[in-house]
């Protein structure tokens, strides 16, 4: 009995790790911003190859657009 209830966990794991993984894996279907730019910069002082390197994004949105964060962010 209680080797049948250790599968049946382990297999309710199984289960959820992969579904989990397989969220992540989605594509968006449309794109969030459209306009937007990229720039690769080095951000480490001593190494210069590829592997520290990171893409920043830029965004630019009218400060009318902008979406409300904070407290009285419903006004």
């Amino acid at each position: 009995m209680k080797s049948k209830l250790n599968y049946y966990f382990t297999l309710a794991i199984i289960g959820l790790f992969y579904s989990h993984t397989q969220a992540q894996n989605t594509p968006y279907i449309d794109p969030i911003y459209s306009d937007i730019s990229t720039s690769t910069v080095n951000y480490s002082d001593v190494y210069e190859d590829a592997f520290h390197k990171m893409d920043i994004y830029h965004l630019y949105i009218p400060i009318t657009q902008r979406p409300k964060i904070g407290r009285n962010s419903h006004l």
